[in-house]
């Protein structure tokens, strides 16, 4: 299980994915333990968080770790990353020399790339050059909105099909729990820091961010590509928000705001998607500090609220009064396929000049 600090409510707490980019070679005795699949490391504890909490919120590429079995007790060992495996990184020998390097593995390496991808989120988000519209964001909202863009394309992906024949409970009105213990072992999932940084022509990101109180709301208004109504496009929409709770560690329910997150008109209606199955359900989404859901779907509908999918963000009080505001950021990602020029549209619905890159 989770270890302190990981298990903490406000932190994004990284996995180790068995992923590197070293050709598989192995070792003495040494057996790689998912050799046709992706799956979180083997040294890499599992959740959930506080109070089912979701938690690994994201997984990074730790190394793709050896096994081997213990003679006597059939218990698993971890191979040394000099049997083949695991991530470059910067190692100064004995005498201080400053350009030696080793392979190492685990969470401890997955955080170092996660912590890397934040900052790469950070410089994306000041490069005015680089079409970037938020190099003026008020540095109080640096950390919940990079949180919200390291979670943002974070997803489950083909492995949560396998799972979900594997895992249990089974039987009719048990697919939330399932999908409960599914994101034990994969969180959100392993998140995309390309498509993070960056939109295409068919994908466009908006981020938003701002404080609210106790029983305030507040609404983000969203705009769609008119291309997409009534017709039948694949399209998808991500929705994430990320915020800071204060704790009352004297109430057994620890967190003191809780943010939800949802559209005014139903998003099925007003984009013509429905929530994905292969994400945790919506109750574990809403139990701690992050609300990641993706939407998905091709329905052809007349777009409504002037062709604005309303966000609408409410804050609630638990483990007593709230008595101050709270800082979140929030981000939303409509993407379909490559006829439609989403990005140029949602730009042009926003009345973004265009601006040339500088000479």
């Amino acid at each position: 299980t989770l270890l302190s600090p990981a298990e903490a409510l406000n932190v994004v707490t990284v996995g180790a994915w068995h992923d590197d980019a070293l050709d598989g070679s192995r070792g003495a005795m040494a057996v790689d333990p998912y050799p046709d699949g992706d799956l979180p490391n083997v040294s890499s504890a599992q959740g959930l968080g506080h109070r089912r909490v979701i938690k690994p919120d994201v997984y990074m590429p730790g190394g793709r770790e050896q096994v081997s079995f213990r003679a006597g007790g059939g218990t698993l060992a971890i191979g040394p990353t000099s049997g083949g495996y695991g991530l470059k990184a910067a190692s100064p020998d004995e005498g201080g020399a400053l350009n030696r390097e080793r392979l190492t593995s685990g969470t401890s390496a997955a955080t170092a790339l996660a912590t890397r991808a934040a900052h790469r989120i950070f410089d994306a988000l000041m490069d005015t050059d680089g079409g970037s519209l938020h190099g003026d964001l008020d540095p109080r909202y640096y950390a919940v909105v990079i949180k919200a863009m390291l979670v943002h394309r974070a997803k489950w992906g083909s492995r949560a099909d396998v799972l979900d024949r594997l895992y249990g409970p089974r039987g009719k009105g048990q697919h939330a729990p399932r999908r409960d213990n599914i994101a034990r072992l994969l969180g959100y999932g392993f998140p995309d820091i390309e498509e993070a940084v960056a939109c295409t022509p068919h994908r466009a990101t908006l981020l938003g961010y701002g404080t609210i109180s106790a029983k305030e709301a507040k609404v983000h208004r969203i705009p769609l590509p008119p291309s997409l109504e009534r017709v039948t496009e694949p399209r998808k929409v991500t929705v994430t928000v990320a915020w800071l709770s204060p704790v009352n560690p004297r109430h057994q329910t620890y967190r003191r705001a809780k943010l939800e997150a949802g559209a005014v008109t139903k998003l099925k209606t007003a984009a013509g998607v429905k929530r994905s199955s292969g994400q945790p359900p919506h109750t574990s989404v809403s139990r701690g500090t992050v609300f990641h859901d993706r939407y998905e779907g091709e329905d052809a509908v007349s777009f409504v609220d002037d062709g604005h999918v309303l966000l609408r963000i409410f804050c609630r009080e638990q483990a007593g009064a709230l008595d101050q505001p709270i800082r979140y950021g929030v981000a939303v990602t409509i993407e379909a396929g490559e006829g439609i020029r989403v990005y140029d549209e949602i730009r042009a619905r926003l009345g973004v000049p265009i601006t040339p890159p500088a000479s």
